[in-house]
């Protein structure tokens, strides 16, 4: 029993450990886009990388950044 119980802690702390380190990565790739001065190029390879790290929270979202790629592209 306390095996069993071990296990669903490690699963559920390694599932809030990847999310945390999911929503770093957004944010990070959200700041990046604000700035003014990043060529196209770099603008659309962000938004791709949004779109990945977005498609198993928001896919609406993930698809408007998809969207946004393929108009600057």
């Amino acid at each position: 029993m306390n095996i069993k119980l071990l296990i669903v802690i490690l699963v559920l702390s390694g599932y809030t450990s990847a999310r945390a380190q999911n929503q770093y990565e957004i944010d990070s790739l959200s700041e990046l886009l604000a700035n003014k001065h990043l060529h196209d190029t770099a603008r659309v390879d962000i938004y791709n990388e949004l779109a990945f790290s977005l498609r198993a929270v928001d896919k609406d979202l993930a698809l408007a950044y998809l969207d946004t790629a393929k108009i600057l592209a």
